[in-house]
């Protein structure tokens, strides 16, 4: 191979044919390195953006089933909540300007599916709530939950409330 003489500023240098060539390819690599880590971070910011999206979406559908349920409640306690079976799963259904309980699911945008359960609420000796005791009629424990499938799989978020019979009715 020859050995190609270049004058400089600092005196004379020796440099092999062909390195520039090599600073090309390395130069072109990096470059593409560089476009690949920008575009799988715009790549992975817009998951993040849809995700937060659909959980902030997830988060609107439970405050507002609880407060349908706390409509139930205000409209009839024993016309609506009174008469559910504990331990079962009701979906939300607004009919007639109002929010009723259906066993049929309902799913909210094609996307979401919002349902809730209602448990029973017990007392013990100090009419304070506790896991077992006397049964008390006039309050119910819901939860709310809301669940919706991702390119990850299903992500459920959930929401409980205590309501209490206010009006006797």
């Amino acid at each position: 191979m020859d050995t190609v003489y270049r004058k400089t500023k600092m005196g004379v240098r020796n440099e092999p044919d062909g390195f520039g060539l090599v600073e090309v390819i390395i130069g072109a690599a990096a470059l593409a390195l560089l476009i690949v880590v920008v575009m799988n971070a715009l790549s992975s910011s817009l998951v993040l953006s849809q995700n937060s999206l659909r959980r902030t979406q997830a988060a609107y559908l439970l405050e507002e089933g609880v407060e349908a349920v706390r409509v139930m409640r205000d409209s009839s306690w024993n016309s609506s909540l009174g008469s559910l079976t504990a331990s079962t799963t009701y979906y939300f259904m607004f009919f007639n300007n109002t929010w009723q309980a259906t066993s049929t699911n309902i799913m909210v945008d094609n996307l979401f599916e919002r349902k809730f359960v209602l448990s029973n609420v017990y007392r013990d000796s100090n009419k304070d709530i506790a896991p077992a005791g006397t049964l008390d009629n006039n309050t119910k424990l819901v939860t709310v939950s809301v669940a919706w499938r991702d390119e990850r799989g299903t992500t459920t978020q959930t929401m409980a409330a205590y309501l209490t019979n206010l009006f006797g009715n």
